[in-house]
């Protein structure tokens, strides 16, 4: 029938959680289950800490949803 496959030859076996999240992190930008960065410790300058931090909802505020500004767009793509 056709169609295009996302997964491509996934494999359950040959995943690797903690290479998929640094993938995620370093490669695209992005914090599923947690973000971390890596900072100077405020209890001795000389050393570095690793934060973990709990992840932004990546769906911003409200407002963003609510915005009318381009309605007038949509409402014209909707007469093609």
């Amino acid at each position: 029938t056709g169609g295009w496959t996302i997964s491509g030859d996934f494999n359950i076996t040959d995943w690797n959680f903690q290479r998929t999240l640094e993938i995620q992190h370093n490669q695209y930008g992005v914090q599923s289950f947690f973000s971390w960065t890596v900072d100077t410790d405020l209890t001795n300058t000389s050393r570095n800490i690793i934060q973990l931090y709990e992840p932004v909802l990546a769906l911003e505020t409200r407002n963003n949803y609510l915005n009318e500004t381009k309605d007038n767009e949509v409402k014209w793509r909707k007469k093609w």
